[in-house]
Formats: C-alpha cells, sequence, structure tokens
C-alpha cells in the first residue's frame, strides 16, 4: 500500500524541484505540498530546523507559481538591526532622517509582482509586528517620511525554525500575524529523520569541485531521479571516493547543522583527500567515533555525544548546544532547560552558530 501511494506521489510531481535533493517518502510529501501550495496565491509557513533548506523551499514555491516571472526578494530577519528594519522593509523618502540622503524603496515595493520571503521571522522584533500585519492585510506600504500609502501586489512567504505557537504563549510573537501567516504551512524534516537520503546528498555535493558546490546546482528532472530511487544501492557499497567506513560514519552522525552541515564535511573531506580515496580523517574531527583522544559527553536523552580533544571551549559549547538541541527534536525550550540557560540566551547563541555558518 505504501509503494502505491509513493508511486502516486511521484507522478504528480510536474515542477521544476531539481535544486531539493532527496527521493524519501518524507521529501516526496514536501514536494507534493510545493507542487500543490505553488499554483495558488496564499501565504505559506515554511518550518524547519537550521539548515534544513527552508529557502529552497522558497525558491521552488516562486518558481514554480504564477509570480515566477517577479521577483523574489528574501529579507532575514535575524541579521536586520531593529532600528533599521522600519526603513529596510517599507523604504523612506528623502530627509525622512538625519541620514536619508536620497529616496529609498524598501524590500516590499522591490518585490511587487513577486514574492517576498521573510526567512527566520519569529526573530522580527515585537514592536515592527503590527506594521508588518497591517501591510498584508491593506496590500500598502507607507515610507518613512512619506505622505501617501503605496499599494504593493505581494505574495508572503516566510519561514522560521522557532515553534512558533508556544512564541505567541510566551508573548513572544503576536497571535493575529501568526494566525494570519499559518494559514498554509510546510515542515521541513531534519536530516536525521531521512537519513536514506544522504547518500544522494553527498553524491550531488561531490559532483563539483568543493569552491563550486552549491545548493543551487542542477540535476536531472526529478521524475528521472526517483525513477531509479528503488535501485538504489545499499549503504555499505562505496559511494564514489568515499570508503564504506567513511560514508557509514556520514550515516551515523546526528547532523544537527543538518543539510549545510553535511555539505561543509563532505566539501571538507574532497579537500583534505586532494582527489584520492575519502578517508574518515578527512572528516570533520566532530564525526569520528568515539576513541582514544575523546571525551564523552552525555546529553539529557543519554545518549553519548563525542567531543575531541583539543577543541577550544568555544567550539565544544558549539557542538553541545547543537547536539542537545538535535536529541531534543529541535525544541529551544528543552534545550534550554537542559542546558540550564534562559531561551533568550539559547537563541543569541543559535544566531551565532548561523552567522559562523553563512
Amino acid at each position: 500500500m505504501q509503494r502505491k501511494t509513493t508511486e502516486r506521489t511521484r507522478a504528480s510531481l510536474d515542477g521544476d524541484y531539481s535544486a531539493i535533493i532527496g527521493s524519501s517518502p518524507q521529501i516526496l510529501e514536501v514536494l507534493t505540498k510545493i507542487e500543490l501550495l505553488a499554483k495558488h496565491d496564499v501565504s505559506v509557513m515554511i518550518y524547519g530546523e537550521t539548515g534544513t533548506g527552508k529557502e529552497l523551499v522558497a525558491r521552488a514555491l516562486h518558481a514554480n507559481s504564477p509570480r515566477a516571472t517577479g521577483p523574489l526578494v528574501v529579507v532575514n530577519c535575524t541579521t536586520l538591526q531593529e532600528s533599521l528594519v522600519e526603513s529596510e522593509l517599507f523604504g523612506y523618502e528623502q530627509g525622512a532622517f538625519t541620514d536619508a540622503k536620497q529616496q529609498r524603496i524598501g524590500k516590499f515595493e522591490r518585490a511587487d509582482k513577486g514574492t517576498l520571503f521573510l526567512d527566520e521571522i519569529g526573530d522580527l522584533p515585537l514592536s515592527l509586528q503590527p506594521k508588518l500585519l497591517r501591510v498584508l492585510e491593506e496590500g500598502e506600504v507607507e515610507r518613512l517620511g512619506g505622505k501617501a500609502p503605496i499599494p504593493v501586489d505581494v505574495r508572503i512567504l516566510a519561514a522560521t525554525n522557532r515553534n512558533l505557537e508556544q512564541a505567541v504563549h510566551e508573548g513572544e510573537f503576536r497571535a493575529d500575524l501568526y494566525h494570519r501567516l499559518e494559514g498554509f504551512s510546510i515542515s521541513l524534516p531534519p536530516l536525521r529523520e531521512r537519513k536514506e537520503d544522504i547518500r544522494e546528498l553527498v553524491e550531488h555535493f561531490s559532483q563539483a569541485p568543493p569552491q563550486l558546490t552549491r545548493f543551487s546546482m542542477r540535476l536531472p528532472p526529478l521524475s528521472e531521479r526517483l525513477k531509479t530511487h528503488a535501485h538504489r544501492p545499499t549503504t555499505d557499497e562505496p559511494i564514489g571516493r568515499f570508503a564504506a567506513e567513511t560514508f557509514q560514519l556520514l550515516q551515523d552522525y546526528a547532523w544537527p547543522g543538518n543539510i549545510r552541515e553535511l555539505k561543509k564535511s563532505v566539501t571538507h573531506a574532497l579537500i583534505l583527500s586532494e582527489g584520492n580515496l575519502i578517508l574518515p580523517a578527512h572528516l570533520p574531527k566532530k564525526l569520528y567515533a568515539p576513541g582514544p583522544g575523546q571525551v564523552m559527553l552525555t546529553s539529557q536523552s543519554q545518549q553519548n555525544v563525542a567531543i575531541p580533544v583539543g577543541l577550544t571551549l568555544k567550539q565544544v559549547e558549539k557542538i553541545y548546544i547543537l547536539e542537545t538541541l538535535a536529541r531534543l527534536d529541535g525544541n529551544q525550550a528543552k534545550t534550554a532547560a537542559v542546558l540550564d540557560v534562559s531561551r533568550p540566551t539559547l537563541r543569541s547563541k543559535l544566531r551565532t552558530f548561523q552567522e559562523e555558518d553563512a
């Protein structure tokens, strides 16, 4: 029964989703939902841990929509300074403030007739959320220093790695904005829950020289890739230049940084191997199996985390925080409790890690 359902799902995927790698049931479900929602001019909320590919999903929704010929404007709410958010989103007129030497249009106007993607919207300052809601409801913006509203025709896509419903209950996100954006949603599975896709991802990241390897590399159409899904080699067979034991390490690792972390690990191995067989020693040390010279730390779930000796305290902290978050299924409240830190402190550290990995 499951096989028939999968086949029907594959047959329905006619759009271009070649930048989204994987043939697992979880990814096929995501692609099916993208295809459905891409056709309709509705807001979509994309949920997923850091590194799961939320921006790729947003780009696929835009590229396969009636707005595909219009602009796609990406705004990372995490990196915006609170004092500048309003001018970035809505623009300003010349003379609106001291440094406003000339008129500047905001992100909403730039996205007119296209799509605006608000990445990590859970980090949008609470003070700005009512203004965003008003734009969504009225379809017009007003520049700082402006005298009249400007109509904008924009589709909104948003993404977050936070539990926004929980943020609403804690007073950190407005309920009305949450309900305005939450009508349709797509949840991306973490890599640890779709490990059957690791082989395909590793093959993808190994196709080009490390400095050219990007998420956006083009693959054959999804329908062609899916035809071979049932005949993929087993995980104990070599993959390209990766030795079997090296690939097994990739399979066994928890991947708290998800696809982004896998990509960086593959790139690391490709560079260090210098064209030779890729051995475990070519992978980042954090992927090694526990052995001599490593310290074993235990998370709340009583699973071991291997920390190689020789790392800085900052590196150890990063590994342990991300592993703990992964073991607790991305639940930041539980992670903060386990680590005995406040949730704002944890979010601040996660933002720092994200900026370091960018």
